[in-house]
């Protein structure tokens, strides 16, 4: 009978259906064969040397010797090499086995791979080991030992090594020179823009004619030929047969490519080029939610022509978006550059696969600062020359994740400085205080919470791997897991599955879902990595909403404790007594948050403002008289100096023109806007506003009154 899945599921049908036998090709092919495998008689004193070589423990060689004896009980041959057509870089043996599920006819055929050193076997993955697999090292090592040595060449080639630094600091500096000098304008003109594809020229050849970095500037000898064969890549088709060039500067050896924008072209990697108008639209695709390749099979069907494979064209776009010049000085239009509210989750479909033992620990003197513009420089490096490589292992500027060098995204108006945190070494530190790590403790609610978030798909899966039944809705089946998670073995499972994962996006957006911050988590999500982003920015925000706060405050506070980022109350509206509980719970409880609508807390104080009551520090409304009119004075007299610099005239608060009655009584009510209704608190607050009429002047006026620790509510009319 033949082992193949169609095989023996025809002669299923054929014994249910009473047809007449007949045997599959395979089984026919029998009959030519000439050659018989022989068994080969494994020794024991073979398998006592390799654990003490240690190739595998004593426990393994106990199941070898085992399944030997077994083999001999069976009067079945134990383990044979398989010669299938003397391949040279292959090593197939079969081994004895008839208690598994994938060994149909008793036997199980394992493979060796000489050329990339692997092992296969039906029932354990590539990189597992399994009772096959030991049997068959011990086979091979008692016939042919030497494939298991690793023997180094004692005298290296010294020249060939040398050659190919040299070959890697040449690209380095080719993508450098590029990278320096080739920029694409963030606004390009519509002359590149609009060309028709008549007008691109056949032949691509460099426009630089001597070497820009040697002193001496020598001239270029004739440009060499790389292909014939390259293609343009348009909105209206495919222009092939083209031909591009490279020049290299005889003497510093400097090799210069065609990557002439003007021409309205994109080189990519010197077969495939995209046209600027093709970038453009495959830019606004994205903006507008659709992908490259559903874009690009939209082009494809359009034009009824053959387009080049999707990812290349990926991958020739984010080529064209590392060299393009961009000010990255977006924000919301309602939330300024610095939103006072915002809201913070994990991304978890952004993964990529590594192993967290290949992450190093950072050095001692380590304090978490990166700087930003060094990293997304080196992954835009990394992204051009990747033209320049058939693969991205062979990225000379390949950007490997690690501790030292990963910094998050943060806009340039945004952040703080060009310095940013990235702490996620220290998620692996032992140190903590008893505060934070009882706040750390996944409940089991809370794994629940988020078992309910997760796919009927991967929470039947769960429950396969905890032995539950997988029949049922997604609540049946999430009731099964709770009911089981009270084992300590399955809650790990759950933990491990669902809250200890790595890799995600940490992202910070405001209420109207404009990204502000971004990071790429190396280790599982905790609150120091929101903490991180927060602790980054120019002015903190002065709400956050995140599925942990009380995590998120207590590990913030606990960084800071000299100025509490997250005060008062710990973060929260009010004190957490039990009266205002009981009045959260009847929906009863009135807390003044009209901070929220507001410029955002600058957490960052002197050493003189830091001795201020948290009181004077925090917000408007707790604030006593002579702090508020100080205030407004203030930033009211600062916009009379500098009144110049803005484009329209700026209304300002209007209590700063009343009479004294009216003051004292506007500031009794801004004390006690809880007692008042939300249409009345609007009319409190609006004599404490100044009034904009674009953004550009509330931001200029915002940066530098914060700056002064000065509060001030801001609003455009």
């Amino acid at each position: 009978m033949c082992e193949l899945e169609e095989c023996w599921q025809y002669q299923l049908l054929v014994r249910r259906s009473r047809l007449v036998f007949s045997e599959c090709h395979h089984i026919r092919s029998l009959e030519y064969c000439t050659e018989v495998a022989e068994e080969e008689i494994l020794h024991a004193r073979v398998l006592d040397e390799m654990v003490a070589c240690k190739f595998f423990a004593a426990a393994k060689k106990a199941v070898c010797l085992k399944r030997q004896r077994l083999a001999l009980k069976a009067g079945a041959p134990f383990s044979v090499l398989v010669d299938l057509g003397g391949s040279k870089s292959y090593i197939c043996l079969s081994i004895h086995d008839s208690t598994t599920y994938f060994s149909r006819l008793g036997r199980m055929m394992v493979t060796f791979s000489m050329k990339n050193n692997t092992w296969h076997c039906p029932c354990a993955k590539p990189h597992m080991s399994c009772p096959h697999k030991n049997i068959a090292k011990w086979h091979i090592f008692q016939i042919n030992r030497n494939l298991f040595r690793t023997q180094l060449d004692s005298k290296p080639d010294t020249a060939s090594q040398s050659k190919q630094e040299q070959a890697t600091e040449d690209l380095k500096r080719a993508v450098k020179y590029i990278y320096e000098r080739k920029k694409i304008p963030a606004s390009l003109p519509e002359d590149t823009t609009a060309k028709p594809p008549s007008d691109y020229p056949s032949d691509l050849i460099p426009a630089e004619t001597s070497c820009v970095l040697c002193s001496s500037s020598p001239k270029f000898d004739m440009p060499v030929n790389i292909t014939n064969m390259a293609k343009i890549v348009t909105t209206l088709g495919i222009a092939e047969n083209i031909s591009t060039y490279f020049k290299r500067c005889p003497e510093c050896q400097m090799t210069y490519r065609y990557q002439e924008w003007q021409d309205g072209l994109h080189n990519f990697d010197d077969h495939l080029v995209l046209s600027l108008e093709l970038c453009l639209y495959l830019r606004h695709s994205l903006q507008n939610h659709i992908s490259v390749s559903r874009a690009i099979d939209t082009l494809q069907n359009l034009r009824k022509k053959q387009f080049p494979p999707t990812d290349r064209i990926l991958h020739a776009y984010c080529h064209f978006e590392a060299l393009t010049s961009t000010d990255c000085t977006y924000a919301c239009v309602l939330c300024s550059y610095w939103p006072s509210v915002v809201v913070m989750d994990l991304h978890k479909k952004a993964v990529f696969n590594l192993a967290v033992s290949d992450l190093k620990d950072p050095p001692v003197s380590y304090t978490g600062e990166q700087s930003i513009v060094d990293f997304w420089d080196a992954i835009n490096l990394e992204m051009i020359s990747s033209g320049f490589v058939p693969s991205q292992a062979q990225n000379p500027c390949a950007v490997k994740p690690n501790y030292e060098f990963w910094a998050p995204w943060i806009g340039p108006m945004t952040r703080k400085s060009d310095k940013v945190l990235n702490t996620e070494h220290e998620k692996m530190s032992g140190v903590k205080s008893s505060t934070e790590v009882a706040l750390t403790l996944v409940s089991e609610d809370r794994l629940v919470d988020e078992l309910m978030k997760q796919k009927v798909s991967t929470v039947r899966k769960l429950c396969k791997a905890c032995n539950v039944c997988f029949k049922g809705s997604h609540t049946d089946l999430v009731i099964r897991l709770r009911e089981e998670m009270k084992t300590r073995q399955t809650y790990d499972k759950v933990f491990q599955k669902i809250w200890g994962a790595s890799g995600g996006w940490s992202v910070i957006v405001c209420p109207h879902g404009i990204v502000y911050s971004l990071k790429f988590n190396l280790r599982a999500e905790s609150p120091r990595d929101f903490a991180d982003l927060l602790l980054s920015w120019k002015h903190f925000p002065n709400v956050c909403v995140y599925d942990f706060a009380r995590g998120l405050a207590t590990h913030t506070n606990l960084r800071l404790p000299a100025i509490l980022p997250f005060h008062p109350f710990e973060g929260r509206v009010a004190q957490p007594t039990v009266e205002n509980i009981q009045s959260a719970e009847m929906k009863k409880l009135q807390a003044c948050l009209y901070i929220a609508v507001d410029a955002p807390f600058d957490y960052t104080v002197s050493e003189e403002e830091s001795m201020t009551t948290q009181e004077e520090t925090l917000s408007l409304p707790h604030s006593e008289e002579p702090k508020v009119m100080t205030d407004l004075k203030t930033a009211r007299k600062w916009y009379q100096d500098h009144h110049e610099l803005f484009e329209s005239p700026v209304v300002l608060p209007r209590i700063l023109r009343m009479e004294d009655g009216d003051v004292i009584r506007s500031l009794e009510k801004l004390k006690n806007t809880e007692y008042y209704t939300e249409e009345e608190r609007d009319t409190i607050v609006y004599p404490f506003l100044f009034q904009f009429s674009n953004v550009q002047d509330m931001h200029l006026f915002l940066e530098n009154t914060a700056d002064k620790g000065l509060i001030v509510f801001c609003c455009l009319v």
